[in-house]
């Protein structure tokens, strides 16, 4: 009896210890406008993709398309979250392009400066024929925490039930399903 009670003790604080943990974060989240959103970073030309550049053909890839101030923000927010825009200088200096309009042959777009003093950000006339790290983004559902007391509450729960079918089995001294 000790045993088991001993095992079922360890399983579920082991249980408990693992669904307790964090897991970790799979792309770089921003919080922009009250909503989050999980960017990452694709190299790419605008020649090659046109259709991926205009804010309703990309499906919603580029939420700040067409406005500069919200791709401000976004690069703000991304910082150097997302890694240097490229490995030489001045490249390396700023973040992905966020782009957000089309003039005269180029896309527009704003870059984070990702060096001290870190704190201003540029707007780069893209030519479309060339390759760049370009940022995108999709809206991500609100998470629902659930209350830190209740899986372990639950584990609790279980154990209980465990042990009153395990003593109704032996007074019993036969199967559950037949009371």
């Amino acid at each position: 009896m000790n045993k088991s009670l001993l095992s079922s003790v360890l399983l579920g604080s082991i249980t408990a210890s693992v669904s307790l943990s964090a897991a970790p974060v799979s792309a770089f989240q921003v919080l922009v406008g009250g909503q989050r959103y999980e960017l990452s970073v694709v190299e790419m030309s605008p020649n090659g993709q046109p259709g991926f550049f205009e804010s309703l053909a990309n499906g919603g890839l580029m939420p700040w398309w067409g406005d500069e101030l919200q791709a401000s923000l976004f690069a703000e927010q991304a910082g150097s979250g997302l890694g240097p825009l490229g490995d030489d200088l001045p490249f390396s200096e700023f973040g992905p392009l966020f782009a957000f309009a089309f003039e005269q042959g180029d896309v527009l777009s704003v870059a984070q400066l990702i060096v001290p003093p870190a704190d201003s950000q540029g707007i780069f006339p893209t030519p479309t024929e060339e390759v760049y790290r370009f940022a995108v983004g999709t809206p991500q559902a609100p998470v629902s925490t659930v209350p830190g007391p209740l899986p372990i509450l639950g584990l609790g729960m279980g154990y209980g039930w465990s042990r009153r079918l395990r003593r109704r089995l032996a007074i019993g001294g036969g199967s559950a399903l037949t009371r």
